[in-house]
């Protein structure tokens, strides 16, 4: 009969323990990983084309972080398919934080607006950083007899479908700020897109078509000269640009905020040591005198703050604009 026997481990030898071993291995890469990122060229994807304010925002933070990380970032123009074409390209990148893209509120609209994206505006992407916001004005042409948001709806109630408005292109940030304007106000409206809101712009000042959602600096001359008449703002508070023009909220229709932003995304996975990495520089290249003298410039407000903040504005927008979109029937043509 064999006899049973223990056998003794040194006393010299640490016990393993599987859950601390297990978290150090998780830790440890991650830890690495920040460290050394970046060790190579990162590539900032701007969805549109070059010269416009969302290139030259892209440019000026792709030169601070150049500055702060000791590697290049290119900026890689990809215009086409109402920012879809250059998104995409992120989307399918690896999720190793050296492909970002810098979008605009197109990313929160085009859900609702394309039927067959080739990504997941949610599942795909890791929010970085919400980098500005900037409100729109409505103005109108001066033979409209409207000099406030009440009278332009009293007026529009009296000639449903009378009234035009033009925009910058079907689904922009104009369009569908008259679009819920509409809704909100119940009042009818004739669309007239254009194909952007320099050409846009120019029909409104010579009285072709009678009212518009803009961006500030676009028609801050036009204002000043009186060629055009601001009636209100889309944001929630008033801009210092132009402080006697009161918020649509407070014109009549409270609630009512319609803004463009811009933010810059990673792809999905991109490790969480890396995000934050990139959304420390990002926050302190928005609080550089060069950029925010640009941003005020530009009528925009620099907003930055954590990776949440970006992904609660996405989260929120998404079905806003869904519901906007499917009460209005408004399609791609």
């Amino acid at each position: 009969m064999m006899k049973s026997c223990s056998v003794r481990q040194p006393a010299n030898v640490w016990p393993w323990r599987p859950g601390i071993a297990f978290m150090m291995m998780l830790l440890m890469p991650h830890a690495s990983v920040a460290q050394d990122y970046p060790e190579k060229t990162i590539r900032y994807i701007v969805p549109a084309a070059p010269g416009g304010a969302s290139d030259l925002l892209a440019r000026l933070l792709a030169q601070k972080m150049s500055e702060a990380f000791g590697k290049q970032v290119i900026v890689d123009n990809r215009a086409g398919g109402g920012t879809i074409i250059g998104t995409a390209l992120v989307a399918k990148a690896p999720a190793d934080g050296y492909t970002l893209v810098q979008v605009s509120t197109n990313f929160v609209i085009n859900p609702a607006i394309v039927k067959a994206l080739p990504y997941d505006s949610l599942r795909d992407f890791a929010p970085v950083v919400l980098l500005i916001s900037a409100p729109l004005v409505l103005v109108v042409h001066p033979s409209v007899p409207a000099t406030s948001v009440k009278e332009l709806i009293a007026l529009s109630k009296a000639r449903p479908g009378q009234l035009n408005f033009a925009s910058s292109g079907q689904g922009t940030a104009s369009h569908l700020a008259s679009v819920l304007m509409s809704l909100v106000a119940g009042i009818q409206l004739t669309h007239i897109p254009y194909k952007g809101s320099a050409p846009a712009l120019i029909d409104i000042v010579s009285g072709q078509t009678q009212m518009m959602f803009i961006s500030t600096p676009a028609v801050l001359q036009h204002l000043k000269s009186g060629r055009l008449r601001a009636l209100a703002m889309t944001s929630v508070r008033r801009t210092p640009t132009l402080a006697a023009v009161p918020t649509l909220s407070e014109a009549g229709l409270p609630g009512y905020e319609v803004t463009q932003t811009f933010g810059t995304l990673a792809t999905a996975n991109t490790p969480a040591a890396v995000i934050t990495k990139l959304n420390g520089q990002l926050n302190r290249a928005l609080k550089s005198p060069d950029i925010a003298d640009t941003l005020r410039a530009e009528g925009g407000d620099a907003v930055g703050g954590p990776p949440e903040t970006y992904a609660e504005y996405i989260r929120r927008e998404i079905p806003k604009w869904m519901k906007v979109i499917t009460q209005a029937g408004i399609k791609l043509e």
